[in-house]
């Protein structure tokens, strides 16, 4: 399949053929290795009902994502997506929805290298930490 794209300037082509070969990927990726509710949704799932010791890094990325839409999210928001594993929040809509059936969704191979490059930085810091103490 060829899409055309028509734009005034080379770098307007190249920023979009960067978005596209990008998003192409990433459903290539979920499609190979599965996927999982986007939009932080997941890991704030893990960290409210699996890993409570790391609830506030895990839920972290929703409440970002949330925070930089411009939308206001108190207790209401979060008691109701926290009844059901599958709803969350539309920031474009700023509605509460079924996150499956909008779309919004992850590939599993980029939520594990976000968490793989979380433990990473957090190694470094820990280890910088124990080196300074030792001096």
């Amino acid at each position: 399949t060829k899409i055309k794209i028509a734009v005034p300037t080379i770098t307007e082509y190249m920023t979009i053929k960067l978005k596209l070969d990008d998003a192409i990927g990433a459903v290539k990726c979920a499609i190979k290795n599965g996927c999982l509710i986007g939009g932080g949704k997941e890991l704030y799932n893990l960290g409210s009902f699996m890993f409570s010791s790391l609830r506030k890094p895990l839920q972290a990325p929703m409440k970002t994502i949330i925070k930089n839409s411009g939308l206001k999210a108190g207790y209401k928001l979060y008691h109701t997506i926290h009844k059901k594993p599958w709803l969350g929040l539309n920031v474009k809509t700023g509605k509460i929805v079924n996150l499956i059936k909008e779309g919004i969704i992850d590939s599993f191979d980029s939520i594990d290298k976000a968490l793989e490059n979380a433990v990473s930085i957090a190694a470094n810091y820990l280890r910088g930490y124990i080196i300074i103490k030792k001096d």
